[in-house]
């Protein structure tokens, strides 16, 4: 059972959520380049120290999961056991990447990743980071004297990739599919194997 979080760390994630709100509507309303860290501190009564300290970049206003998704992929590399190991990061990964994922809010952060090339860059280079991170924790967790293993290293990034496509369709498609239910499928084509296209027509 997960641990629930303190006094202190409900407030800064509800400080936190505030702020992405006012940046959120502000983005909206004046477009992600036309909005300035200090424009969204002023509307959101902080100071922009805060705003640097909560999501360390202009583009982490988006990026950034302010109920404390971040910490769930600790949790990955401990879990996964021999065989099961691919299933239990993929499982993992896909809670980590889609929690919180299927309000309002999550909904407009999807639409501007997906509508703006400066957080596209932030997001792969926060993908490759986690890579990284994970891969490192498995090699840990698992005595892996090399590091981590050729399959579990693609496992992981083949996961991300899978997340990513479905995140690109549920954006396309206006959100029109429960999220959950998407992903579900996504899971589902990992586990299968993507289908034969080269009898489909040109």
């Amino acid at each position: 059972m997960s641990q629930q979080p303190g006094l202190r760390e409900r407030k800064r994630r509800a400080a936190m959520r505030h702020v992405q709100h006012v940046a959120l509507d502000l983005f909206d309303e004046y477009g992600f380049s036309g909005v300035t860290i200090d424009q969204i501190a002023e509307v959101a009564e902080v100071s922009p120290s805060s705003v640097y300290r909560y999501f360390g970049t202009k583009e982490g206003l988006v990026l950034v999961d302010p109920s404390g998704g971040d910490s769930r992929i600790q949790s990955v590399a401990r879990e996964a056991r021999g065989a099961e190991v691919i299933g239990v990061a993929r499982a993992r990964l896909v809670d980590y990447l889609t929690h919180g994922m299927e309000d309002d809010v999550t909904q407009r952060r999807v639409r501007y990743l997906m509508e703006v090339p400066a957080l596209q860059a932030a997001m792969s280079q926060k993908l490759f980071e986690r890579l990284r991170f994970i891969g490192e924790e498995f090699a840990r967790e698992h005595r892996e004297d090399d590091g981590i293993t050729f399959d579990i290293q693609v496992a992981l990034g083949a996961t991300y990739g899978a997340v990513l496509g479905a995140l690109q369709y549920w954006h396309a498609t206006s959100f029109s599919e429960p999220l959950t239910e998407l992903l579900d499928r996504t899971l589902a084509t990992l586990s299968q194997g993507l289908p034969d296209q080269t009898s489909s027509p040109v």
